[in-house]
C-alpha cells in the first residue's frame, strides 16, 4: 500500500490476486484505478518487492519488431486486439500477449526489439 501511495499518487486499489509470474514464482497482482487515467495491474514479488506495471493497450500500439515477431514466429495462433504494456522496475518495456490456437493457449513475453523473453 506505502509503494503505490508514494509512486502511484491518486490511485486507489480495486482488488488483488494470486499471479504466477511467467518466469516462475508466485506474485502478487494488484489492480488499481484512477478516474482519467488507464487502468493498471502492479505486480509485486511475495515479499513485497515490486515487479512491473501492466497496462492494456491495442494491439496496434505495440512496436512493428513485437507485431512482426508474433506473425513470424506464432503464423497458426491467433492473437487478440489487446496486448498489455509492461513496464518493469528498472523502467523496462515489454510486451505480453495471450495466443490461443484451438483449445492451446500461450502467453508471450516479448522485448521492444521482438525477442522472446518467456513463453508459457
Amino acid at each position: 500500500k506505502e509503494f503505490i501511495e508514494k509512486q502511484y499518487t491518486g490511485y486507489t486499489i480495486s482488488g488483488a490476486a494470486s499471479d504466477p509470474l511467467c518466469q516462475g514464482g508466485d506474485a502478487i497482482d494488484v489492480a488499481v484505478t484512477k478516474p482519467g487515467a488507464p487502468n493498471l495491474s502492479l505486480i509485486f514479488k511475495q515479499d513485497g518487492s515490486f515487479v512491473q506495471q501492466e497496462e492494456d493497450v491495442p494491439m496496434k500500439t505495440a512496436p512493428d519488431k513485437v507485431r512482426d515477431a508474433i506473425t513470424a514466429k506464432y503464423a497458426d495462433y491467433k492473437a487478440g486486439d489487446q496486448i498489455e504494456k509492461l513496464q518493469l522496475a528498472d523502467k523496462t518495456v515489454q510486451y505480453l500477449v495471450d495466443l490461443t490456437k484451438g483449445t492451446t493457449t500461450k502467453e508471450v513475453i516479448f522485448s521492444k526489439e521482438g525477442a522472446i523473453v518467456c513463453e508459457h
